[in-house]
């Protein structure tokens, strides 16, 4: 049976019966606790049954041909496959019958009709990982009936591991919010609203939203919001979008309300279980849709709010139908809320906001039942002339892409007016536009610009409508009201068969695009973002290029090659560094003192490592400090300074993480005789005991004689020779004289303001360094071999 197999990135977007790419994926660049993968795209002539695990599975239809997925990750022999994963990918159908790749499954066999399928190989290394590269080994063995297997496709991919440890998605400053539907989760599964069983649900994909950097804890608190979206209207591959109140309303016997709030207070304690209630939104009680077709309750309010409660008069549910019992309602949630602890963060949410008489009214409505106490509104807007007119009124924004686009030149204003409030402005994309969306239609790479694109139009983050919410049929397919929402527009992930959500290739782009989001601020920090946009904008094309094209759609530049954007990421990692290990480098040239101790704590409880410490951040240091040297921008007295910040942080590096076990190579450090300037040798002092060598230090004033007479005592392997001073240079080629009568072989360097490569040459010195950090390699390079660096 013949094969085609080929590894590609994860952003190719694979439709069935198509053309496999050409070139196969030969290695990947990613930096520690980054999240990667890639695919693997199978095609046969035939059916057969693919498979991952460590035993032989069986398709129903008998002893066809298999296919089983093996991995193995290894560092010079080390096995290193704990840090990786494999799903085997399944298809998926959009509204025009195309089935795309796009299901991360956790089955362990599929049994492929279409005669191809995908697996999607992952990992994520540990922020400790101790190595710079890794190689991932790729085993396809095939087998019929009961024969052995027989080993048909490997393939090794070279990890290369930049020195750069990415912040966590959770830790990060990207704001992401994504709306929860727990009710729509509850009935894909078949479970009573908020009972334990549903908790349990909910939990699974509260620990997956977590996991994405989600903000923003979700609360219903009125009956079919929005009208269930119109669902009702759907008769093909229908699906229930109803959202019910998660407070329990009564009202007595006198006619008072009252509320049981413990499902409410159980989904926000779930919440900041999962760091994901940095802010709460109310649904439901402001900007409801479809009062006309759907109905309204309440007679003398125009937003269609739907309340139900039982009456304990009569034991009979009821809907309340005046705004006075709205606002009674209003009261309870909020003086719960107040009382709870939690107002401060709470905002009322208005989805696409129209109309503003209706937004008026439940303003003031809105006001009297928080007796006094701040309102704070949050919208996502398509409609520019409300956005115009009401946007004082509003503390939080989203903005969809089209109503981004129209106003680029205002969001710098925006989000300063945004941020004096307190709030985020973030932007979204739903049903519209084309360009910019996570349709299974839209190029695989559009998701993971999400991030790319608020990093460049300078936005907090980013919301979406629908995280989970499927069609009743949705593994057969994904449309549903195509001539609204596109397929793939109300999901990110699948309803896993395990209660726990099934993550989309879409979804893993979406991820990796954030932690794009990370590297590129951690660029911006270091480079300016000045230059970050001139970079952003050859990939994104230019912002005065982009065009809103009324009323729904706009045009935009945008590369779709995922291999620019692959190539700027690895110009990152070869021009910045940790931005911990940059402020340690900026204390030294700064002469802080007070602050190298905390740096570095901080540095090391953030699991950089102390060589990154010594070398990247307190030796660059000193190398920018005898940089200022040179060019006369620091004096001595400023160097003397930044050499007793370097000290002090040396120090207490040795003492917190020494990062050598045992002695290095023996160096021999002296300023020659009649020389009595020591400042450049006690600094290159401090970075060979930094980078782990034996220093034996002779001081300044030193003859020829005696450094000879030391290094043949110690078995020196370098002796280190300075001078200030024209007039003493010749004590340098003297040293080395008589180190060559004596027949030893210790490698001389030489270094100082009047020291030059040339006169090293002329000396017969092996080499010659213009400052600390420079010697430091110099002798790493003339001992290699030799020793462990």
């Amino acid at each position: 049976m013949n094969f085609i197999f080929q590894t590609t990135h994860s952003s190719y977007k694979h439709i069935a019966g198509k053309t496999f790419p050409q070139n196969h994926l030969e290695d990947i660049s990613l930096s520690k606790n980054e999240e990667f993968g890639f695919q693997l795209l199978i095609l046969a002539k035939d059916k057969f049954l693919l498979q991952k695990d460590e035993r032989l599975d069986i398709a129903w239809c008998g002893l066809i041909d298999k296919i089983r997925v093996e991995i193995v990750a290894r560092h010079q022999g080390e096995d290193i496959s704990k840090y990786f994963f494999v799903h085997l990918m399944d298809f998926v159908q959009d509204d025009n019958g195309d089935w795309i790749l796009d299901i991360l499954t956790n089955k362990i066999s599929i049994l492929s009709e279409r005669k191809e399928q995908g697996i999607y190989i992952g990992g994520k290394l540990p922020k400790d990982f101790p190595y710079s590269d890794a190689d991932l080994q790729i085993h396809i063995y095939h087998s019929q009936g009961y024969d052995d297997e027989n080993l048909i496709f490997e393939q090794q991919i070279a990890l290369q591991i930049h020195d750069y440890v990415l912040e966590d998605i959770s830790e990060s400053n990207f704001y992401m919010d994504l709306w929860q539907h727990p009710c729509n989760w509850a009935r894909a599964y078949d479970l009573s609203y908020y009972s334990d069983e549903d908790f349990a649900l909910i939990e699974k994909y509260f620990a997956a939203l977590s996991q994405i950097g989600q903000r923003v804890c979700d609360l219903i608190i009125s009956d079919f919001s929005w009208a269930g979206q119109r669902c009702y209207k759907v008769l093909q591959n229908h699906n229930n979008l109803f959202e019910t109140n998660i407070i329990s309303v009564y009202r007595d016997k006198d006619g008072e309300f009252f509320c049981d709030f413990s499902a409410f207070n159980r989904y926000i304690a779930l919440a900041e279980k999962y760091r994901m209630a940095d802010e709460i939104n109310l649904f439901g009680i402001l900007g409801n849709w479809d009062a006309r077709d759907f109905g309204n309750p309440l007679v003398d309010y125009k937003d269609p709010i739907r309340i139900s409660y039982k009456d304990l008069s009569d034991g009979k549910y009821k809907y309340m139908s005046r705004k006075e019992e709205i606002r009674a309602y209003l009261n309870l949630v909020f003086s719960h809320l107040q009382d709870s602890g939690l107002w401060e963060k709470t905002l009322i949410m208005s989805d696409e906001p129209s109309n503003l008489q209706i937004f008026e009214e439940a303003l003031a409505l809105f006001e009297e039942a928080a007796n006094g106490k701040n309102i704070r509104l949050k919208c996502a807007i398509h409609d520019q002339n409300f956005f115009e007119s009401y946007s004082q009124h509003i503390q939080s924004l989203s903005l969809n892409t089209c109503e981004l686009v129209h106003n680029i030149d205002k969001i710098i204003a925006l989000r300063a007016q945004i941020e004096a409030k307190g709030g985020k402005l973030t932007w979204y994309s739903c049903c519209f536009p084309s360009d910019m969306n996570i349709f299974l239609k839209s190029p695989l790479i559009e998701s993971r610009l999400v991030g790319w694109f608020t990093s460049y139009l300078n936005l907090h983050g980013f919301l979406r409508w629908a995280y989970g919410i499927w069609p009743k049929n949705v593994f057969e397919s994904a449309s549903y009201k195509p001539e609204k929402w596109a397929a793939g527009d109300m999901f990110f992930v699948y309803p896993g068969k395990d209660g726990a959500p099934l993550p989309s290739l879409r979804l893993k782009n979406l991820i990796f695009g954030i932690q794009d989001y990370i590297l590129l601020g951690d660029f911006e920090e270091m480079h300016g973002r000045e230059n970050l946009e001139q970079k952003l904008a050859a990939l994104l094309g230019k912002k005065s290029d982009m065009e809103f094209i009324p009323e729904r759609e706009i045009k935009l530049q945008h590369q779709l090659d995922w291999e620019g954007y692959e190539q700027f990421k690895q110009e990152i990692f070869s021009t910045m560094k940790n931005p911990r290990l940059q402020k340690i480098s900026d204390a030294i040239v700064n002469m802080d003192e007070e602050n190298i101790i905390p740096l570095i704590e901080d540095a090391l409880a953030n699991n950089i490592s102390a060589t990154d410490i010594y070398t990247k951040g307190l030796s660059d240091g000193m190398l920018a400090v005898t940089k200022l040297f040179d060019d006369r921008k620091y004096f001595v007295s400023e160097v003397i300074v930044c050499a007793d910040t370097l000290n002090k942080g040396v120090k207490y590096l040795h003492q917190k993480a020494p990062i050598h076990s045992g002695k290095g190579p023996k160096v021999i450090l002296g300023v020659v005789e009649g020389d009595l300037h020591e400042i450049g040798k006690n600094v290159v002092k401090i970075m060979f005991e930094a980078s782990g060598f034996d220093v034996i230090d002779m001081g300044l004033n030193v003859k020829a004689k005696d450094i000879v007479q030391k290094a043949i005592e110690e078995n020196a392997d370098i002796i280190g020779l300075s001078t200030m001073m024209t007039t003493t240079m010749t004590n340098m080629q003297e040293t080395i004289m008589l180190l060559q009568k004596e027949n030893k072989k210790a490698k001389v360097i030489i270094g100082g303001g009047c020291i030059s490569q040339k006169y090293a040459n002329e000396i017969g010195a092996d080499g010659y360094s213009a400052n600390a950090v420079e010697a430091v390699r110099l002798v790493k390079t003339l001992l290699e071999g030799q020793y462990e660096f």
